[in-house]
C-alpha cells in the first residue's frame, strides 16, 4: 500500500494509535506476522518529526501500556523511518486502542497531527517470519540491522527456500551471529519476495569477513552463490539504525 499527498494524514492518524496494540519483536517466539510501515519525512521537517515522536513517547510512558513499539532510521537508500510490528495472528490487527491510553487519547491525537504534517509519503506491507529458515530470536535489540530483500523467480520459490534451509541457515548457525531472521511477503508486495535481517553493532561490522564466508569458506561461498543466483531476479541491501529515544519498550 502506498500513500502520498493529502492522504498522508490518514496514514498517521490510523497508524499511530495502532502502534500500541503491537508487540515488541523479541517479546514472543510465536509472533511471526510482521507489519512493516515506512515513512518518508519532508526534508525540512525532520527535526519537527523527531520532536513530535519524542513527545508522543513521553505521553505513552506516563500511561504505561503493556505493549510497546520500536522505530528505525534508514541509513541507506531513501531516508525513511521504519516501524516493524509483530503479531501472533492476523486478528490482533483488529485491535485499535489500548485501554490504558483512553485518558491520554486527546494528547496523542494532537501530537499525531503534528507528526502527520511532517510526513511526505508512506507505505506498508505485511510479511511472515519463517522460523524454519531463521535462528531463534533473542531478547536484546541490535543497535543496527542489515536487511537483504530478494525477489525470487516465481517458479523457483521452493528451490530457493530449500537452498536457504539446507545451506545458508546452517552457515549462519555456525558463524555465531546473534540475529538472523528470514521472512516472506504476504500482503503489499510480490509474494515471491523474501527478506533476511542480521544484527550489527556498528558499521565496522561490515569491514569484517562476511558471516557466510566465515562459515562456508571462500570456495563454499562461491558454490552457494552459483546455486542461488539462477533462482533470483534481484537483491537489495539496506542498513537501519535503532532509535531507542523514539521508541517505547515496557518494563519487563
Amino acid at each position: 500500500m502506498r500513500v502520498t499527498g493529502q492522504q498522508r494524514g490518514v496514514v498517521c492518524a490510523l497508524a499511530l494509535p495502532l502502534l500500541f496494540a503491537m508487540a515488541i519483536p523479541a517479546a514472543a517466539q510465536d509472533k511471526n506476522i510482521r507489519s512493516i510501515s515506512r515513512y518518508r519525512v519532508k526534508p525540512d521537517r525532520d527535526g519537527d518529526f523527531r520532536a513530535a515522536i519524542k513527545d508522543y513517547v513521553g505521553v505513552i510512558k506516563k500511561a504505561n501500556p503493556d505493549r510497546g513499539f520500536t522505530l528505525w532510521l534508514g541509513l541507506t537508500g531513501p531516508r525513511e523511518y521504519v516501524l516493524a510490528s509483530y503479531y501472533s495472528k492476523f486478528a490482533e490487527m483488529d485491535v485499535m486502542e489500548d485501554p490504558k491510553l483512553k485518558d491520554v487519547q486527546a494528547q496523542l491525537t494532537g501530537i499525531g497531527a503534528r507528526i502527520s504534517a511532517c510526513v511526505d509519503s508512506g507505505d506498508r506491507y505485511v510479511d511472515e517470519l519463517l522460523p524454519e529458515l531463521s535462528l531463534p530470536r533473542g531478547t536484546e535489540l541490535p543497535k543496527m540491522v542489515r536487511m537483504m530483500r530478494t525477489q525470487v523467480k516465481p517458479d523457483k520459490v521452493n528451490a530457493y527456500t530449500d537452498l536457504i534451509k539446507s545451506e545458508l541457515l546452517p552457515a549462519m548457525q555456525k558463524s555465531g551471529v546473534k540475529l538472523f531472521l528470514y521472512a516472506r511477503v504476504r500482503f503489499g508486495g510480490p509474494s515471491q519476495e523474501f527478506s533476511s535481517i542480521i544484527g550489527l553493532d556498528s558499521w565496522s561490522n561490515l569491514d569484517e569477513q562476511s558471516p557466510v564466508i566465515k562459515a562456508l569458506g571462500v570456495d563454499g561461498y562461491r558454490q552457494f552463490v552459483a546455486k542461488v543466483t539462477p533462482l533470483v531476479e534481484r537483491t537489495e541491501y539496506n542498513v537501519y539504525r535503532f532509535l531507542p529515544e523514539l521508541s517505547y519498550i515496557p518494563a519487563k
